[in-house]
């Protein structure tokens, strides 16, 4: 999928959107796109899987995270290619840091609370950043402070659970309720049966 989004689809975003003049709204819309973004949601999940193992081999992950930085620090200083290798390192340390944290079942309640909403919160959390940083400025407060950072950072945490516990409750539950009720079906099938229960 890395590899797909820079040597296919970023050319052809680029090459798609060359006349078009704001070049701030291209480098987001390039870094925000599905092809961008799901690496690292295929890492979440490859992340699951692996702690569900029971006999784990740390090798391969290890040689295959250090192969990826390499690479994108190849391309990146090599030939120039926004490859993102610092974000990307930046990645592998949260996958190490989630992994030790979860294998040491180390729990504290509020992270807990976020982790709940983490998707409703990714989605959201864009918006709600930019809204805090219209509102600093509104006001004319420094928005270069390390205090300023601290406080938009709480007020961030705090906006983002209120918005994803209204959202758990007007859209989240009923939807996942809604998915839930449509697996049952097809796993009620008879084909799906037949196709998952050995034959005796």
């Amino acid at each position: 999928m890395y590899c797909i989004n820079l040597a296919v689809v970023r050319p052809i975003y680029l090459s798609l959107l060359s006349g078009y003049s704001h070049q701030n709204l291209i480098n987001e819309f390039l870094y925000f796109q599905f092809f961008s973004q799901a690496p690292i949601f295929l890492i979440g999940i490859w992340l699951y899987k692996f702690l569900l193992e029971s006999n784990k081999s740390y090798l391969p992950p290890l040689a295959l995270g250090a192969i990826w930085l390499a690479a994108a620090a190849f391309l990146k200083f090599g030939f120039g290619v926004n490859s993102s290798p610092f974000f990307w390192f930046a990645v592998v340390l949260l996958v190490v840091a989630a992994h030790g944290i979860l294998s040491l079942q180390i729990s504290w309640r509020p992270l807990n609370r976020l982790g709940e909403h983490s998707y409703s919160i990714y989605l959201t959390h864009f918006a709600i950043v930019d809204g805090i940083v219209l509102a600093f400025k509104e006001v004319s407060i420094e928005r270069l402070d390390t205090w300023t950072y601290a406080l938009a950072l709480m007020l961030t945490l705090c906006c983002c659970l209120v918005v994803a516990g209204f959202l758990a409750v007007t859209v989240e539950r009923w939807s996942s309720a809604l998915g839930s009720y449509l697996v049952r079906l097809l796993a009620d099938k008879p084909e799906s049966r037949s196709l998952t229960t050995p034959k005796q």
